[in-house]
Formats: C-alpha cells, structure tokens, sequence
C-alpha cells in the first residue's frame, strides 16, 4: 500500500516538473530563438519555483582583453571619485 501511495507521488512530481519545463520552454521560446541566430550560448537550469532559467552570453566577450584593476585607492571603477556631484560631470567628459 505504502509502495503504491509512493509510486502515485512520483507520477505526480514528474507530471509537474513536465509541465513546468513546459511553461519555461514557451516563455523563453523568443529569447531561445534571438540567441540562437546570434551565435550566443544558451545555458538552462531551475529557478525560482522550478520553473525554467535561462542564461544568454555573447561569446565575443571572451574576445575583450581583461581590465587591471587600478592600484590607485582614490580611484573606483576606473574614475576617480568627484569632490562633488558637479566635479561628477566634468569627471566623465
């Protein structure tokens, strides 16, 4: 009895997890679609609820040389900090 009850929870869990691959396979059907005529890689796995997840990535940022982080304490994102937020401004010009 306790074997059968088990078996009828599995069938349950497994018609779930079908259908909610369904549901993530319909809402990224689009985004699945762009990436895929754009050369990107696609990476898929369970998120929140475990409904489906999807991961793009441009395989040309592999291409861009790596930035060196800056030794300057002063120095945050590679501008360095304005005294003010008009100093902001002139900062990125």
């Amino acid at each position: 009895m306790a074997n059968q009850i088990g078996r009828r929870v599995r069938g349950l869990v497994d018609w779930a997890r079908a259908r909610q691959q369904q549901v993530g396979d319909r809402v990224h059907a689009d985004g699945d679609a762009f990436a895929i005529a754009h050369g990107w890689a696609i990476s898929s796995g369970t998120g929140w609820l475990g409904f489906g997840l999807r991961q793009y990535r441009d395989p040309r940022f592999e291409l861009l040389p790596q930035v060196e982080e800056r030794s300057d304490p002063s120095c945050r994102h590679g501008l360095r900090q304005a005294a003010s937020t008009a100093d902001a401004g002139r900062a990125l010009r």
